[in-house]
Formats: C-alpha cells, structure tokens, sequence
C-alpha cells in the first residue's frame, strides 16, 4: 500500500502543522464489460479514483481528517500519481 508523508494545520493552533503518514489505494480508469464486441454494457465504465485509508501522526495515532484537508491530500496524491491513474 502506497504512502505520502504531508503535513496538516493544527486545529488548535494556526501557526503550527502535524506531520502525517498517509495510506491509500489507487484505483486505476476500468471499462465496463459489454456482451460482445457491440453488445449492451453488462457492467458500467469505473472512473479512475484514489481512496484514503489511514492518516497517522508522527507518533503512530490515528488522526480524522476533515472534508477539506481530505480533498487537499487527495489532490496532492493526483498530482504525484497522475499518470498511475489512466
């Protein structure tokens, strides 16, 4: 499972960041199964998509991302993996 290392902004404290260690799955663009060559689609195309699946902090606890740092870190990983994910 591939891993980022990145940084958060501390909730309570605006002029400080959390170093963390982010897991996550790639889960490359998928065409759907068709009955034939021009057959009816037998299952719907998947888009490419990056799932998050654990975020730790520089000791080892869990931390819970917001929306907003979420989409962020998911952005980042795009930018690194772009071409992972055609």
């Amino acid at each position: 499972m591939p891993t980022i290392k990145t940084w958060v902004g501390d909730r309570g404290n605006d002029d400080e960041v959390i170093n963390i260690v982010v897991s996550y799955t790639l889960f490359r663009a998928y065409k759907g199964k068709t009955d034939g060559r021009y057959g009816p689609k037998l299952e719907p195309d998947e888009p490419a998509h990056i799932e998050i699946d654990g975020v730790v902090d520089s000791q080892g606890g869990v931390i819970v991302l917001t929306i907003r740092e979420e989409r962020q870190i998911i952005e980042e990983i795009c930018e690194l993996e772009a071409e992972k994910l055609v």
